[in-house]
């Protein structure tokens, strides 16, 4: 099965809107979260890129409010060993 294929068709069933001519798909709406399974940090997927590699974009608010929102990148690696859908 292309692991990739179903990975677009998840995206679209969540909201996504797929970028013109690009494999990048942005969500608009703030309820697609991750949760780090070690800290129980949650974070709100933002963009999902699958050429040349998957990568997911997230975000979470900083803990401080003088701060900016705390933006990482998670490989498809990174997610079957640190990360679960919230």
């Amino acid at each position: 099965m292309n692991y990739k294929k179903e990975i677009k068709k998840m995206l679209l069933e969540k909201g996504a809107k797929k970028a013109e001519g690009l494999e990048t798909y942005y969500f608009l709406v703030p309820d697609n979260l991750l949760k780090h399974n070690d800290s129980g940090y949650k974070y709100t997927i933002s963009k999902v890129t699958l050429e040349p590699e998957v990568e997911i974009h997230c975000y979470r608010p900083a803990l401080n409010p003088d701060e900016e929102n705390k933006s990482i990148v998670i490989t498809a690696k990174e997610f079957e060993d640190y990360y679960k859908v919230a």
